[in-house]
């Protein structure tokens, strides 16, 4: 689950939340980059939907020639622990991305590899950004495996989310506003208790971002986000700092 818009872990939104700070970047003569920060939010939602308090979500990939590989964790702070790890394959190639992502949500108590469908969900999405003169956003996620995502008699439901977004700067400010949901039931990320009513918006959401430059080569982005969801009835307010 990409950061409190998308995602995680989707896996669009602002550039300000590829910025590649605290050294972890870099790029070779063979065009491989590495990439890598971590996050702090006050509250982490996704897709809309409440997951955990104030959180701690760092990130770290790989990538070459539009092909890359990555890693993402949220762990809670606090003495109730929530803990996710979510890995993606992504191409992307003028505008257009498709991903593949393995969600574990089972935390410290959970098996990571027995068993393997019981405790993960394997999502594919197609998304696309129209380009900076006119910088909407569009992606549509679909959950394929996994048996969260399962009836009682075994039968896949492919629980799907679309999004559409679009950024904008104002007074050196990066802002997103977006509306996200169901196309149809979805329990395996709206949860059992909201996922069954078929087509739901799960979130409409504001986000604004600054960069904070400490030299050259250091800055964090300060950023505030409100998101409201008519499909969980809640309202949440989020800040966060991205390093």
């Amino acid at each position: 689950m990409k950061t409190v818009l998308h995602s995680k872990k989707i896996v669009v939104g602002l550039c300000v939340l590829m910025m590649k700070s605290m050294g972890l970047s870099a790029a070779t003569r063979s065009s491989v980059e590495l990439t890598g920060g971590v996050d702090f939010v006050s509250k982490y939602v996704w897709r809309g939907v409440y997951q955990a308090g104030a959180s701690l979500q760092p990130n770290i990939g790989v990538g070459y020639a539009g092909l890359s590989l990555s890693a993402w964790s949220s762990t809670t702070l606090g003495s109730s622990q929530f803990k996710e790890l979510d890995m993606t394959v992504k191409y992307s190639v003028a505008g257009l991305s498709l991903s593949v992502t393995d969600y574990y949500w089972n935390g410290e108590k959970g098996s990571f590899y027995d068993h393997y469908m019981d405790n993960h969900l394997l999502e594919g999405t197609l998304s696309y950004q129209f380009g900076s003169k006119f910088p909407l956003y569009v992606s549509w996620s679909t959950f394929f495996a996994g048996h969260m995502d399962q009836d009682k008699q075994g039968a896949q439901q492919y629980s799907s989310y679309f999004e559409v977004g679009y950024d904008f700067c104002f007074r050196e400010v990066d802002f997103t506003v977006l509306v996200g949901g169901a196309p149809w039931s979805s329990y395996a990320w709206l949860t059992p208790v909201h996922g069954g009513k078929g087509f739901q918006i799960s979130q409409f959401a504001l986000r604004a971002a600054k960069e904070i430059r400490f030299s050259s080569k250091y800055s964090a982005t300060v950023f505030v986000q409100g998101v409201a969801s008519p499909a969980t009835d809640m309202a949440h307010l989020i800040v966060g700092v991205s390093f």
